[in-house]
């Protein structure tokens, strides 16, 4: 779960309840009388004025949505201007959708929060515990007599360093090898044979992503959705390694 993005959500929603509170505080000075069942529909129209036609712009890699067209109060004015009551309720409906831009604003500053917290660039954020972290073979080319180190990786854990990585580089060395093995068949290298299950990202990161070992044992891939970040070490935290994949 997102601690972070539930805050703020409940933020929004907070907000909604006191201006709702506060235009129904206005039509009772008024002289107004919505009570009971009235103030209730009075509510419904304001949630219902929130749902409308959006855009979801990516902000620093996140997809924020931007409300552009009020559907919902365009089907509120259909059904109450015929009962001759689109001028009661008018103000609540534009409410629910004025209220898209405070979810805006939070969504906004919530990535701002999240990035102090759980910045990207520090691999504690996607991999918070290795207690029952598990090595799996997904490519051929991996070692089968590899292990992991859970104590040397839990040592570098923290130290490891979000790198650039050259995909142009990893494509080249995960084509083919051109000599065949005894059954005809033509063995290929991948740089990130292993997987790596059992952890958990940070608590409140809402985060859960696959996390793919380098052949080497000093890197992490880990993919996040639609992003993917690259961590580096200096040691390797794999037993069993081939002296050629140690360098």
């Amino acid at each position: 779960m997102n601690y972070i993005e539930l805050m703020t959500n409940f933020i929004g929603w907070g907000i909604l309840l006191i201006l709702f509170g506060v235009y129904m505080k206005k039509e009772a000075q008024n002289n107004y009388e919505i009570k009971g069942p009235t103030g209730w529909k009075a509510l419904f129209v304001t949630i219902l004025g929130v749902f409308s036609f959006s855009i979801n712009p990516p902000i620093y890699q996140t997809n924020v949505q931007l409300a552009i067209l009020p559907l919902g109060v365009w089907i509120l004015y259909a059904v109450l201007n015929g009962r001759k009551r689109w001028n009661v309720y008018r103000k609540y409906a534009w409410l629910g959708f004025v209220v898209n831009y405070i979810f805006f604003a939070m969504t906004l500053l919530s990535i701002g929060i999240y990035q102090i917290f759980y910045p990207v660039d520090r691999i504690t954020t996607f991999v918070g515990s290795i207690q029952r972290a598990e090595l799996i073979i997904t490519h051929p080319s991996g070692g089968e007599q590899v292990t992991l180190n859970e104590k040397v990786l839990q040592d570098i854990l923290i130290n490891m360093k979000a790198t650039e990585m050259d995909s142009w580089k990893w494509y080249d060395e995960s084509q083919p090898i051109i000599e065949d093995d005894e059954e005809g068949n033509t063995p290929s290298t991948e740089k990130f044979p292993y997987l790596l299950t059992g952890t958990s990202s940070k608590a409140g990161s809402g985060t859960d992503p696959l996390i793919f070992v380098e052949n080497d044992g000093k890197g992490l891939l880990i993919l996040t959705g639609n992003n993917h970040y690259y961590f580096r070490a200096n040691t390797s935290f794999l037993n069993g390694l081939r002296a050629d994949t140690r360098q």
